[in-house]
């Protein structure tokens, strides 16, 4: 066989394992872990992301806002009586004309709105409220722990001050 065939058939065969690598690396990437999957399949994964999900409010697109209103409209005539007078010839006219004015008055009263929030976002920020509660209570109580040792440790600082300088005070 001649060498320049035998190099051509090298080539082609080294571009053919470029290429299956190539759809190999393609398909590997193609069909690799998806996360989203992960989370979806696994209940420990998908429960914390529904968490930080729910106290962003991205679930605010289930938020109603219902508004009702008592609005009454009242319809007011006004009659304007007007007496005129002409004189004609040593004769006194008078006659009378009535105008009817309408007036529309509406008045709107207790506009409520309701807003009805996502339960889950209610509950996860009730369960925050309840955590920090706890917090706040167990602070309170070191606190007043600490104080009392605080006012112990100026008590024992005071009779120590008054024992080494008692022969200045007592004289």
């Amino acid at each position: 066989m001649h060498p320049i065939a035998n190099n051509n058939k090298m080539k082609d065969i080294c571009k053919l394992l470029i290429l299956y690598s190539i759809l190999l690396i393609s398909a590997a990437l193609l069909f690799s872990c998806n996360p989203v999957k992960q989370v979806i399949k696994d209940k420990r994964k998908l429960d914390e992301v529904a968490e930080v999900v729910i106290r962003s409010g991205y679930c605010a697109n289930d938020t109603l806002i219902i508004t009702k209103s008592d609005t009454t409209i009242k319809y007011d005539t006004a009659f304007v009586k007007e007496i005129k007078t002409e004189v004609k010839n040593d004769t006194v006219y008078f006659w009378e004309q009535h105008y009817n004015t309408i007036q529309k008055r509406i008045y709107i009263r207790d506009t409520i709105k309701n807003v009805i929030l996502d339960n889950a976002q209610i509950d996860a920020l009730k369960g925050d409220i309840n955590v920090l509660n706890n917090r706040l209570a167990e602070e309170k109580e070191k606190s007043k722990k600490r104080f009392k040792y605080l006012f112990l440790l100026s008590v024992l600082i005071g009779l120590y001050i008054l024992y080494k300088f008692k022969n200045f005070f007592i004289r």
